[in-house]
Formats: structure tokens, C-alpha cells, sequence
């Protein structure tokens, strides 16, 4: 059989699939370690979604290039010095 084919078979992964494979880790892990492996797993992705953050604020704008920026005191985003309204929130920027 070819592995496309078996491929296929399966269809879609639906709430059945995703239930069976729910029992299929309790059964491997046990209940009392199934919180700490998924609060792991949340973390991991937290700690890749700040990094990508991070990584993505340097390479962007004229404000990783030199110029220092201004911080909207209503929301907190980083702006441009040239800018005189927050772009996010609307808010008249103090220089």
C-alpha cells in the first residue's frame, strides 16, 4: 500500500480523533502529570511568542536604526519621534 493512500484513510481530524488521543495520553502519562506536561507545552509557546516579539522589533521600522521613539502614555505602544497621534490608539503624543 502506498503511504498516500494510507495517508487518506484517515480523513480529517475531528472531536472523536482528538478525545481518543486525550485518553491515549492519560493512559502513557497519568492523570496527575497531564497538567504539568500541558502547562509545559503553554509555556514553550509563550516563551517562542515573546521571542519572535522580540526578534521582530529589531528588524522593523526606523526605530531599531537609531532613532529613539516615544511611548504612548495611554497604551504603551513604541512610536515614531516624527509621529504627533498614537497610530494604535488614537492618543496626542507629548514630546
Amino acid at each position: 500500500m502506498n503511504t498516500i493512500n494510507a495517508i487518506g484513510l484517515f480523513g480529517p481530524v475531528g472531536t472523536p480523533e482528538l478525545l481518543l488521543a486525550l485518553f491515549i495520553l492519560l493512559l502513557l502519562f497519568g492523570a496527575p502529570k497531564l497538567p504539568k506536561l500541558f502547562r509545559s507545552m503553554g509555556q514553550s509557546v509563550n516563551e517562542f511568542k515573546v521571542g519572535m516579539k522580540e526578534g521582530s522589533e529589531g528588524l522593523t521600522g526606523p526605530e531599531g536604526e537609531g532613532s529613539e521613539g516615544i511611548f504612548c502614555s495611554k497604551c504603551g505602544a513604541k512610536t515614531s519621534s516624527d509621529d504627533i497621534f498614537c497610530p494604535k490608539c488614537g492618543n496626542k503624543l507629548k514630546k
